[in-house]
This record gives C-alpha cells, sequence and structure tokens, in this order.
C-alpha cells in the first residue's frame, strides 16, 4: 500500500528492520548507556541522526527503537537509559534478536530471559 506525503510516496507498511540495522541500534544503546553509567554527556538525537542518515529511517523510528531496547533491559531486572522509558509494543521476535545481539556485544550468555518474560506479561494482560 502507499500513501502520498508531501511530494513523495511512502510504504504504509515499514519495511521489516535488517539483522544490521537492530545491530547498529543496540551499538548505539550500549555507547549511550556505557556515557551514562560513566557521567560523560551524550545527546541522544545524535545518535538517533547518525542512525537515521545511515540506513534511512526516520529519528523518531530510532527513538522508539531504543524505548523497545530499554525494554529488553526492564525484562531483564537491568538498569537502562535514562529518559528512554520502555516501550513493550515489540514482538518475540524482535526481542529475541535485540537480546541475543545485547548479549553478544557485552559478551555474556544469552539466557532468553527477556523474551520468557515478555510472554508472561503477555499472557497475564489476556487473563
Amino acid at each position: 500500500m502507499q500513501a502520498q506525503v508531501g511530494d513523495r510516496d511512502t510504504s504504509i507498511l515499514e519495511k521489516q528492520w535488517s539483522l544490521q540495522e537492530l545491530g547498529a541500534a543496540v551499538d548505539a544503546y550500549i555507547d549511550m548507556l556505557q556515557h551514562q553509567q560513566s557521567g560523560q554527556p551524550f545527546v541522544k538525537k545524535d545518535y538517533y541522526r547518525a542512525l537515521s542518515k545511515e540506513y534511512g529511517r526516520t529519528v523518531k523510528s530510532y527513538e522508539y527503537r531504543m524505548q523497545n531496547i530499554s525494554y529488553i533491559y526492564a525484562l531483564q531486572g537491568r538498569s537502562w537509559i535514562t529518559g528512554l522509558r520502555s516501550a513493550r509494543n515489540v514482538g518475540t521476535n524482535v526481542i529475541q534478536t535485540l537480546e541475543t545481539l545485547i548479549a553478544e556485544r557485552e559478551g555474556q550468555h544469552i539466557a532468553a530471559s527477556a523474551s520468557f518474560n515478555a510472554n508472561v506479561v503477555q499472557l497475564v494482560a489476556c487473563a
């Protein structure tokens, strides 16, 4: 499906995120988190702009994806980036992918706790 936006057509259904895009988002998130933990200043929007320029998604898309990553950290019982409240509207497959990417980047063994916890949250909400 196409929609007219200004002078250009855009797809109503946004394309799937590639593993490369998700990995870049995780890398940026971890970098920002390290800055926060060490007390170094950083500007979140600068990260979103750089990712937007590289992959062609909107700055807002990256901000929301970072909130999804915050959700993974919350499900794992970990601290996340201040000001990036967790957004739980993310599919189980993407949760698993993000959790794996985070574990790889941080040199951890993956226990899949976030995807398990997300499934529990969904089941409780349906009950």
